[in-house]
């Protein structure tokens, strides 16, 4: 009887937390879309100097929507690479180890202040 239960409870518990646990991926063009990129290109611009043009590999936003994943290329306009030598890291005198320079990810959460 007890492990009815204990199993009961858990299945409950699972069954509560599954919509928040949802992902979806913002659709190409959508306004959603476009002010998460517009959020994470300051952050890359400052570290990897203006212009920031992303090739997005995965974004997923939590069903709340105050969770953000993304998985993204990092690149200059028009496809071309970025080069650790033109970047702010590189001016800073970052270890260019840090920069593997096609892969950035980004963690971001929704508070009250933004």
């Amino acid at each position: 009887m007890r492990f009815d239960r204990i199993a009961l409870a858990g299945a409950l518990i699972a069954a509560l937390a599954l919509p928040a646990l949802a992902w979806e991926e913002p659709k190409r063009g959508s306004q959603l879309r476009k002010d998460l990129m517009n959020t994470i290109r300051p952050l890359a611009e400052d570290a990897l100097s203006a212009p920031v043009q992303f090739v997005v590999e995965d974004l997923r936003v939590n069903a709340a929507r105050d969770r953000v994943f993304a998985g993204l290329q990092p690149q200059r306009p028009g496809g071309k690479p970025i080069l650790w030598e033109e970047t702010n890291l590189a001016r800073r005198g970052d270890d260019p180890m840090a920069f593997s320079g096609s892969a950035l990810h980004a963690l971001l959460h929704r508070d009250g202040a933004g």
